[in-house]
């Protein structure tokens, strides 16, 4: 059977009406769970004409800048509905305003009668069924083993053995310009974040305040540091700044962690837990929302996703991952590791339209063996594009050390890390618009397949086609370019490369003198290569590119 949830691991919902043909008993009942939807949001206290008070400054904010009006969906659900529904003996879990819906634990079949006789109740469905008490509190069983490896390098060595993870994406070139997602929060959806708190990679995070906030979905009240390594995991390859160690693809952004997936099972509550705290990230001002989870299968059988309810609009995780799409937040989500069993295909919420949903290839860019494969039920690509998922440098919590694993649940916070650079380089650019140059600058982007989607990113080409700049064909001419010419403070050259190789700009003054020197590790793909020249006379400067293979020499003025 395929288990969900990490991406390492997956699950999936269909989501069954449990109206008759179930155990009444007070036992039984215990430990189920229900989602209880209500008709409407009558006699709702609060207003699309007032939403700072359910949307927070820095939400509205995100709001304002992509042109993104408040609606009925942003209001929370009626109070004095959760209040009739906890009246009756249920304890409310989570509220979703998007679903209008809350997930309520009962204990008696008389508390259930009486939440389907309510006037405002339309629907009540069941979405789990526990075998015993221990939500929550297990660790999660991982399909992948660990294994050590010897691999050095020696080009970045700042980044330590994590290099390759973000450079098979063209990523270091946005950290040499400054852009480490600072400014930009990021929200990680995981099942749990053992050791997060003290890790030695995160204290940067830590100490400088720069975890805004986290919250338990799964225990609500509970602390997400008490459960499951492969957060903490996820949550490094995006924020970890240990330099020599491993430097993750956003070290400089803020961060909510949250706690949506119970590793003890596999069950449609999940999902409804992941939509609140979709809802809970867009509500506090989320940028970017990394989720190595998905769903296809349950521990009830009876609540099975098929492959046909992955057409982006059925599932509650797919509804809830375009919502938030759909309020500015760039959404990323793992696409699944069934490619090597009976599933075989994505999980949700991958199959949602608006976001990225993002496979797994080796070091060399090869497909995994075990990458989920697409496209959508409804024939959209999916995978959309892909990342380094295969013996991927991440953290060991248990001993505050490091170690290597794989599963698209790695590729994932990669892609996540450099979307939040991206906006912090292109604040005025909208969510959809950074998605759209991600996939855009992805290798297949013309040539999509059910394996590779678009293909793998290259986030230095994805930065140029957000600024706007008219690239000319590198295949015709591979003469670099220079922008901004005239430049001011910094000189950016722009050279396409097939090969990795060692580079150094020049800057040369008229009579041939040189003012600058700065080297650079030229990866394949596009290379911006920044220089700056601050405090220069003004004037006319030959900018000159070497590398092993050959140099290039063009004009520039300096203002």
């Amino acid at each position: 059977m395929v288990r969900s949830r990490l991406f390492h691991g997956f699950a999936c919902a269909v989501l069954i009406v449990f109206a008759v043909g179930f155990r009444a008993d007070s036992q039984s009942l215990e430990l189920q769970r229900f989602a209880v939807y209500f008709k409407d949001k009558a006699n709702n206290p609060y207003s699309i004409y007032n939403p700072s008070a359910y949307l927070s400054p820095r939400a509205l904010e995100r709001r304002n800048r992509q042109r993104i009006p408040v609606d009925q969906k942003d209001l929370p659900v009626t109070p004095q509905y959760v209040q009739s529904v906890a009246s009756v003996g249920c304890t409310v879990l989570n509220k979703s305003k998007w679903l209008n819906a809350v997930t309520v634990r009962l204990t008696d079949s008389a508390s259930l009668a009486k939440l389907k006789a309510m006037p405002f109740v339309s629907n009540v469905k069941r979405i789990a069924a526990y075998k015993n008490n221990t939500l929550g509190k297990g660790v999660v069983k991982r399909p992948f083993q660990f294994a050590s490896t010897n691999r050095t390098d020696e080009i970045e060595p700042t980044y330590g053995m994590a290099l390759r993870q973000i450079d098979i994406l063209n990523g270091v070139g946005l950290h040499r310009k400054g852009f480490t997602g600072a400014g930009v929060l990021v929200a990680v959806f995981d099942a749990g974040f053992h050791n997060a708190d003290v890790f030695p990679g995160l204290q940067p995070i830590m100490n400088s305040g720069r975890l805004l906030a986290t919250r338990d979905f799964v225990n609500p009240g509970g602390s997400v540091f008490n459960n499951a390594n492969h957060g903490t995991q996820c949550f490094g390859l995006i924020g970890m700044y240990q330099p020599g160690v491993m430097i993750g693809t956003a070290p400089g952004a803020l961060f909510v962690l949250c706690h949506t997936e119970d590793g003890d099972s596999e069950m449609p509550i999940e999902e409804y837990n992941w939509a609140a705290a979709a809802e809970y990230a867009d509500s506090i001002g989320v940028d970017v929302i990394s989720s190595s989870l998905g769903y296809s299968r349950f521990d009830d059988s009876s609540l099975n996703h098929t492959y046909a309810d992955l057409d982006g609009n059925t599932t509650v995780a797919a509804r809830a991952a375009d919502w938030a799409a759909s309020k500015g937040i760039v959404v990323v989500n793992s696409a699944g590791n069934s490619g090597n069993n009976d599933w075989f295909y994505i999980t949700t919420p991958a199959d949602a339209d608006s976001i990225l949903a993002v496979g797994a290839v080796d070091a060399d860019e090869k497909s995994t063996a075990f990458t989920s494969h697409g496209y959508s039920a409804d024939g959209r690509v999916k995978p959309d594009v892909m990342g380094m998922g295969a013996l991927d440098f991440v953290a060991n919590p248990d001993v505050m050390d490091y170690k290597v694993g794989s599963g698209t649940s790695y590729s994932c916070p990669t892609i996540a890390g450099m979307a939040a650079c991206l906006i912090q380089a292109h604040p005025n650019r909208t969510s959809q618009e950074i998605v759209q140059a991600i996939r855009r600058s992805a290798d297949r982007f013309f040539n999509p397949d059910t394996t590779y989607g678009y293909g793998i990113p290259d986030f230095q080409l994805a930065d140029l086609m957000l600024s706007d700049i008219e690239l000319h064909d590198f295949d015709a001419d591979p003469t670099p370019m220079i922008y901004p010419n005239p430049f001011h403070e910094n000189v950016t050259v722009v050279h396409r490369s097939d090969i990795q190789e060692n580079g150094r700009i020049e800057i040369l003054d008229m009579m041939g003198r040189v003012q600058a020197i700065n080297d650079f590790t030229i990866q394949p793909g596009y290379n911006q290569l920044v220089t700056n020249f601050q405090n220069r006379a003004t004037g006319m400067y030959i900018i000159r590119l070497v590398t092993e293979s050959r140099s290039y020499e063009l004009k520039a003025l300096h203002q």
